[in-house]
């Protein structure tokens, strides 16, 4: 490291990772860039994928859709559990 404060990484230095049981890929930049109290994680889905259902007690998430058509996720006002999709 050249003594600089801050450690800077291309996204295409952190390589592409599988999920276990297939569905999208994602790049762990946040273990590329060493952080310890940072996730942040280069998403990549296919046509079809989709983000897990999961949530976290204390940890806040942002996402920030590069391409493809728009998205929509229903959050309760209350609770913040995101609400069914209608089958």
């Amino acid at each position: 490291m050249s003594g600089a404060p801050f450690t800077r990484i291309g996204a295409d230095e952190v390589p592409f990772r599988e999920r276990r049981g297939g569905g999208a890929a994602s790049r762990d930049l946040s273990g590329g860039l060493g952080a310890e109290h940072l996730a942040l994680r280069l998403w990549r889905f296919g046509p079809g994928h989709e983000m897990a259902y999961h949530r976290h007690r204390t940890q806040e998430e942002v996402y920030n859709l590069v391409s493809g058509g728009s998205q929509q996720v229903r959050l309760d006002p209350e609770t913040g559990a995101e609400i069914p999709r209608p089958s």
